[in-house]
């Protein structure tokens, strides 16, 4: 039993072994072939298993090449950013420049246009007659009186015709130079009260700056809106390129990029965002203050280091905790003893804060007017603080609220002069009529004598 079996005797397989059927009988060379065939499949496993690898190398590296590309991208596209950034800062350093530049002028040529009111005013007043105008007037009326006294006396104690002669001459030249004086100074009275030649090329002039500054003006408003237009598409470039960032070309971004460039670009883009916010205030800022210029009105406290500036700062960065409380009048002009035009104009202003430490930093910024409003309205707390119309009106256009009074005084103007009555007077018909009338009737002689 133990001898070896000879060779050509047959082999029973196992049943199920070899992937033959039970109880079958393997040929003398099948095993041999089915190791065969077994170490082929085995090599094409190990190639295909090699090619996979390969297959799956190159696709993490093709991966982390878009991953690479896309943080190239997306540095590029920061740099631009804040490029675009860097020239809108400029862009708007520029504007902010020329709106400083606007407002200073502002607040000069309202400083010469009280000058030049003043110097008007005060020429006005030396046109007068004077002390020696009159006393040469009297002088004038007292020398004809007494040549006319001569005169009667010499017709009647004398009755020579050679003296007569000469005292009626002597009367009559004294009563030329009387009326003389008498028109001298009824001239000068003339042009005081309606101006002459000076005065009126004073207006003419004023009314060619007027019309240049209307020029002018439109000119700036040229330059601003074409600034404002170059800052915007400024702020949009970066904008494009920040959105660039999270748009990938490939619509895919590969492998996650690194930890350390996902950190440095978020502290990048939070950097990028405060700037343009800053940029953003800074030109809303500029917007304001260009928006509360009143060129027309004798400009406005808002140059750089005034306290109109200050207090327009203040209501402007907290809107919703401070009210402006506005106080109207109705302005009439009248001529020939009626009622020509009239409108309504804003004449008073108050600021009311939300609370008491707003209060404070709005006492600690604002001086009160040097003229204050005779009668407060009830409408009005104590702890209101008075504006100056140059004050007031700029901050019509930040205030988060503002409460516009009816009005309650009439300022009725007219040739003869000017007079400022309450609302009923002014609603009384027989007042009325008799305020059109003292308004608009010639113009009394005023006595210079001491």
């Amino acid at each position: 039993m133990l001898s070896p079996r000879p060779a050509a005797a047959p082999v029973q397989r196992k049943p199920g072994s070899e992937g033959g059927a039970r109880g079958e009988v393997a040929g003398p060379g099948e095993a041999e072939r089915l190791r065969e065939e077994n170490g082929a499949l085995r090599e094409e496993n190990r190639t295909l298993k090699a090619a996979l690898e390969g297959e799956v190398a190159r696709s993490v590296e093709t991966e982390r090449g878009l991953a690479l590309s896309w943080e190239h991208r997306a540095d590029r596209s920061l740099q631009l950013a804040n490029l675009e950034l860097g020239l809108a800062q400029r862009q708007l350093v520029s504007i902010e420049s020329y709106v400083e530049e606007i407002l200073d002028q502002d607040e000069a040529r309202a400083g010469h246009a009280e000058r030049l009111d003043a110097a008007v005013e005060a020429y006005k007043d030396s046109q007068m007659p004077g002390l020696l105008d009159v006393l040469v007037a009297l002088t004038s009326a007292a020398s004809m009186l007494k040549s006319m006294v001569e005169t009667a006396q010499s017709a009647l104690l004398k009755g020579g015709a050679g003296a007569l002669g000469a005292k009626i001459v002597d009367a009559s030249r004294a009563t030329v130079g009387g009326a003389d004086a008498a028109e001298r100074v009824r001239g000068k009275e003339q042009r005081a009260n309606g101006g002459d030649a000076v005065t009126g090329m004073v207006a003419a002039l004023n009314g060619k700056f007027d019309a240049l500054a209307g020029e002018l003006e439109s000119l700036r408003g040229f330059v601003l809106t074409q600034s404002f237009q170059a800052f915007g598409e400024k702020l949009s470039k970066a904008g494009l390129e920040l959105r660039m960032i999270a748009t990938p070309e490939d619509g895919a971004l590969g492998l996650t990029p690194s930890q350390a460039f996902v950190a440095s670009v978020g502290v990048v883009l939070a950097e990028l965002h405060e700037r343009a916010s800053d940029l953003l205030a800074r030109a809303n800022s500029c917007h304001a203050l260009v928006a509360a210029r009143t060129p027309a009105e004798g400009g406005s406290e808002l140059a750089e280091g005034t306290v109109g500036r200050s207090v327009f700062d203040l209501v402007r960065g907290s809107p919703n905790e401070f009210t402006l409380i506005v106080a109207t009048e109705l302005h009439v002009e009248a001529a020939f003893g009626r009622q020509v035009g009239a409108r309504t104009v804003k004449s008073h202003y108050w600021l009311r804060a939300s609370d008491e430490r707003r209060r404070c930093e709005l006492q600690a910024t604002q001086r009160l007017p040097l003229t204050l409003p005779l009668v407060r309205p009830a409408e009005v707390a104590a702890s209101d603080l008075p504006l100056s119309p140059e004050r007031g009106r700029p901050l019509a256009s930040v205030a988060g609220k503002m409460i516009e009074l009816p009005y309650e005084t009439v300022v009725v103007r007219g040739h003869a002069g000017e007079r400022a009555v309450t609302r009923s007077e002014w609603e009384d018909p027989e007042q009325r009529e008799r305020l059109l009338q003292d308004v608009t009737r010639a113009p009394l002689s005023r006595s210079t004598l001491p």
